[in-house]
């Protein structure tokens, strides 16, 4: 194996050098290859109530009898009753307050979180090895969602992944020279139910002792000597 690692070497010289290494010590020389895993876009909770309709809409009709989406997690017969539930509540809201609309934001979250969930589904299967032929975009634009390419070298700006850890989320931002302040909900539509999170210098961030099994939302802001930016969310993301 050495012997076919030698191709390596650019010259005669680097061949020689190369060849009174160890294995360990040969591996070092290797290039380094970074597997590009590609995502869905996190949208969904910019959209306004008929643009969330639609969208999860656009994702059933896509993934229906779709051969790439198997078994669909949630499934989409679970997705379509409340985009439907969610439609109505939608038209029996409009210019209306209090009871309608409270009932109205609660289905929102809860499409919300199903479309999120959907989404990590579809990423799943987009970036098996099975389907690497098709290809990681291909089958994430099959499900109407659009993709977002990166690689870990890449630096991704605001991102929000389930952690290592038990009840752990690990938040990253683009890293700015001033403070992150970060905030997160279990209950979006609830301006009053975010919690503030200990503000710092750092861009990633690791938040513990949240409720496995729920689903989260975040958002993040920056304070630097050009002033205080607005808060950019987060599509929800489940807790282990």
């Amino acid at each position: 194996m050495k012997k076919n690692l030698l191709k390596y070497a650019r010259n005669r010289h680097q061949r020689r050098a190369f060849a009174k290494l160890s294995m360990k010590n040969f591996l070092i020389f290797l290039p380094i290859v970074i597997t590009k895993r590609v995502k869905v876009a996190n949208e969904l909770y910019s959209k306004s109530d008929t643009e969330l309709l639609e969208k999860g809409r656009l994702y059933v009709t896509e993934m229906t009898g779709n051969p790439l989406f198997v078994t669909p997690s949630p499934p989409l017969a679970d997705c379509t009753l409340a985009l439907n539930d969610f439609d109505s509540l939608i038209i029996s809201a409009d210019g209306k307050i209090g009871l309608p609309v409270t009932q109205k934001n609660a289905k929102r979250e809860e499409v919300l979180n199903l479309l999120s969930s959907l989404g990590s589904y579809v990423e799943g299967i987009a970036n098996l090895p099975a389907n690497a032929t098709t290809g990681a975009e291909a089958v994430i634009e099959a499900a109407g969602m659009r993709p977002k390419p990166f690689s870990p070298r890449q630096k991704q700006g605001w991102e929000v992944e389930t952690g290592v850890m038990p009840g752990t989320l690990d938040l990253e931002a683009a890293s700015v020279k001033g403070t992150h302040e970060w905030e997160y909900t279990y209950t979006p539509t609830d301006p009053q139910s975010w919690q503030r999170w200990e503000p710092g210098t750092k861009a990633r961030i690791t938040m513990t002792g949240l409720t496995g099994g729920s689903f989260v939302s975040c958002r993040h802001r920056t304070v630097t000597s050009a002033g205080v930016s607005a808060w950019e969310g987060h599509d929800p993301v489940v807790v282990r």
